[in-house]
Protein backbone atom coordinates (compact mmCIF):
# COMPACT_ATOMS: atom_id res chain seq x y z
CA UNK A 1 0.00 0.00 0.00
CA UNK A 2 2.98 2.29 0.61
CA UNK A 3 3.96 2.31 -3.09
CA UNK A 4 0.64 2.60 -4.85
CA UNK A 5 0.47 6.50 -2.05
CA UNK A 6 4.37 7.28 -3.19
CA UNK A 7 2.94 6.74 -6.93
CA UNK A 8 0.02 8.87 -6.43
CA UNK A 9 1.92 11.80 -4.49
CA UNK A 10 4.45 11.87 -7.28
CA UNK A 11 1.66 12.05 -9.44
CA UNK A 12 -0.32 14.47 -7.83
CA UNK A 13 3.11 16.41 -7.14
CA UNK A 14 3.84 16.73 -10.84
CA UNK A 15 -0.14 17.58 -12.08
CA UNK A 16 -1.02 20.38 -9.83
CA UNK A 17 0.42 23.90 -9.14
CA UNK A 18 2.78 25.52 -12.33
CA UNK A 19 3.51 22.01 -12.95
CA UNK A 20 2.98 21.52 -16.81
CA UNK A 21 1.90 17.69 -16.91
CA UNK A 22 -0.94 16.08 -17.39
CA UNK A 23 -2.57 12.43 -15.82
CA UNK A 24 -3.68 10.28 -18.81
CA UNK A 25 -6.12 8.33 -16.87
CA UNK A 26 -7.37 7.41 -20.06
CA UNK A 27 -3.76 5.59 -20.32
CA UNK A 28 -3.96 3.18 -17.29
CA UNK A 29 -2.41 -0.01 -17.85
CA UNK A 30 -1.49 1.01 -21.18
CA UNK A 31 0.66 -0.96 -23.37
CA UNK A 32 3.71 -0.12 -25.19
CA UNK A 33 1.74 -0.72 -29.00
CA UNK A 34 -0.98 1.90 -27.40
CA UNK A 35 1.98 4.32 -26.57
CA UNK A 36 3.31 4.32 -29.50
CA UNK A 37 0.09 4.70 -31.21
CA UNK A 38 -0.25 7.99 -29.29
CA UNK A 39 2.98 8.76 -30.17
CA UNK A 40 2.30 8.13 -34.23
CA UNK A 41 -0.91 10.38 -33.84
CA UNK A 42 0.80 13.44 -32.47
CA UNK A 43 3.84 13.00 -35.51
CA UNK A 44 0.90 13.02 -37.87
CA UNK A 45 -1.06 16.27 -36.83
CA UNK A 46 1.95 17.51 -36.07
CA UNK A 47 3.64 17.10 -39.59
CA UNK A 48 0.08 17.47 -41.25
CA UNK A 49 1.51 19.78 -44.23
CA UNK A 50 4.51 18.05 -45.07
CA UNK A 51 2.39 14.44 -44.86
CA UNK A 52 0.33 16.15 -47.39
CA UNK A 53 -3.10 15.22 -45.44
CA UNK A 54 -1.99 11.16 -46.11
CA UNK A 55 -0.74 9.76 -42.22
CA UNK A 56 2.24 7.26 -41.93
CA UNK A 57 1.21 3.93 -43.36
CA UNK A 58 2.26 0.80 -40.66
CA UNK A 59 6.34 0.72 -43.02
CA UNK A 60 6.76 4.33 -42.73
CA UNK A 61 5.82 4.45 -38.94
CA UNK A 62 8.21 1.64 -38.77
CA UNK A 63 10.54 3.37 -40.40
CA UNK A 64 10.59 6.51 -37.63
CA UNK A 65 10.60 4.10 -35.11
CA UNK A 66 13.93 2.17 -36.42
CA UNK A 67 15.22 5.69 -36.30
CA UNK A 68 14.52 6.86 -32.59
CA UNK A 69 14.64 3.35 -31.02
CA UNK A 70 18.53 4.39 -29.35
CA UNK A 71 20.99 1.55 -27.82
CA UNK A 72 23.60 3.50 -26.34
CA UNK A 73 23.55 6.72 -24.30
CA UNK A 74 25.21 8.18 -27.66
CA UNK A 75 23.00 7.10 -29.77
CA UNK A 76 20.18 9.43 -27.96
CA UNK A 77 22.49 12.11 -27.19
CA UNK A 78 22.97 12.18 -30.99
CA UNK A 79 19.19 12.35 -31.56
CA UNK A 80 18.60 14.88 -28.84
CA UNK A 81 21.26 17.23 -30.30
CA UNK A 82 19.08 18.33 -32.93
CA UNK A 83 20.07 20.00 -36.10
CA UNK A 84 19.18 23.95 -35.35
CA UNK A 85 17.67 22.51 -32.24
CA UNK A 86 14.95 20.37 -34.36
CA UNK A 87 14.52 16.40 -34.04
CA UNK A 88 14.02 15.54 -37.34
CA UNK A 89 13.58 11.79 -39.29
CA UNK A 90 13.45 10.86 -42.84
CA UNK A 91 10.26 8.26 -44.39
CA UNK A 92 10.67 7.31 -47.36
CA UNK A 93 7.14 7.19 -48.54
CA UNK A 94 5.33 3.86 -49.65
CA UNK A 95 4.14 6.12 -52.39
CA UNK A 96 6.69 6.49 -54.87
CA UNK A 97 4.14 9.69 -55.66
CA UNK A 98 4.71 11.41 -52.41
CA UNK A 99 8.66 10.68 -52.44
CA UNK A 100 11.04 11.42 -49.19
CA UNK A 101 9.59 13.81 -46.08
CA UNK A 102 11.72 14.97 -43.62
CA UNK A 103 9.59 15.06 -40.01
CA UNK A 104 10.23 17.27 -37.65
CA UNK A 105 9.74 15.18 -34.09
CA UNK A 106 10.86 17.82 -31.44
CA UNK A 107 11.65 21.34 -31.08
CA UNK A 108 14.48 22.18 -28.55
CA UNK A 109 12.83 25.58 -28.27
CA UNK A 110 9.51 24.21 -27.03
CA UNK A 111 11.06 21.78 -24.44
CA UNK A 112 9.34 23.52 -21.12
CA UNK A 113 6.33 24.86 -23.21
CA UNK A 114 5.55 25.24 -26.71
CA UNK A 115 4.62 22.37 -28.86
CA UNK A 116 5.38 20.15 -26.21
CA UNK A 117 2.97 18.63 -24.07
CA UNK A 118 3.73 16.64 -21.17
CA UNK A 119 1.86 13.67 -19.82
CA UNK A 120 2.23 10.90 -16.76
CA UNK A 121 1.20 7.15 -17.59
CA UNK A 122 0.10 5.28 -14.73
CA UNK A 123 0.79 1.57 -14.54
CA UNK A 124 1.95 1.09 -18.04
CA UNK A 125 2.63 -2.92 -19.05
CA UNK A 126 4.98 -4.11 -21.10
CA UNK A 127 4.09 -7.35 -21.92
CA UNK A 128 6.59 -10.55 -21.53
CA UNK A 129 8.33 -11.59 -24.72
CA UNK A 130 7.11 -14.18 -26.56
CA UNK A 131 8.49 -17.69 -25.21
CA UNK A 132 9.82 -16.46 -22.77
CA UNK A 133 7.00 -17.42 -20.07
CA UNK A 134 8.50 -19.34 -17.45
CA UNK A 135 11.97 -16.56 -17.50
CA UNK A 136 10.40 -13.45 -18.34
CA UNK A 137 7.47 -11.84 -16.88
CA UNK A 138 5.30 -8.97 -17.38
CA UNK A 139 6.81 -5.77 -16.44
CA UNK A 140 4.61 -3.05 -14.82
CA UNK A 141 5.75 0.62 -14.29
CA UNK A 142 4.25 2.87 -11.68
CA UNK A 143 4.75 6.20 -13.29
CA UNK A 144 5.85 6.68 -16.70
CA UNK A 145 6.67 10.25 -17.87
CA UNK A 146 6.30 10.97 -21.68
CA UNK A 147 7.35 14.68 -23.47
CA UNK A 148 5.05 14.44 -26.56
CA UNK A 149 5.54 17.02 -28.90
CA UNK A 150 2.31 18.33 -30.23
CA UNK A 151 -0.86 19.67 -27.65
Amino acid sequence: MLELSFEKEVVKTLTTGSNQWVERKDRYGTTPDQLWANFRDKLNNNNYAKLQGYPLTDTEFNQVKRSIEVRTPYEAAKLLAAENGIGKVEVERDDAKLGTVTLELFWKVDVAGGKSSYEVVRQAVRPRLAGTQNVDPDRRFDVTLLEIVGK
